[in-house]
């Protein structure tokens, strides 16, 4: 978007050209899951495990889910 549009950029002075960019590739990174944040349902359900949950409003009070199986918060927490 630009404000004004094309004829206020030109009219800008701005470089316009017909060519289309070459843009490189994003180098290949490889991922690794970090266990050291990951608990078990028994440590949730225990009360030693904290668990925050930053879902949008609307899937947090099960009105849209398009995700998990099971819309809403979790239970207890």
């Amino acid at each position: 978007m630009l404000d004004g549009g094309l004829r206020a950029w030109s009219e800008a002075g701005l470089p316009v050209t017909r060519e289309e960019p070459r843009i490189a590739a994003a180098p290949v990174r490889s991922l690794r899951l970090d266990r050291s944040r990951l608990v078990e349902v028994g440590e949730v359900q225990a009360g030693s495990a904290t668990v925050l949950d930053a879902r949008a409003p609307e899937r947090y009070r099960g009105e849209i889910e398009p995700i998990d199986h099971k819309a809403g918060h979790i239970p207890g927490h």
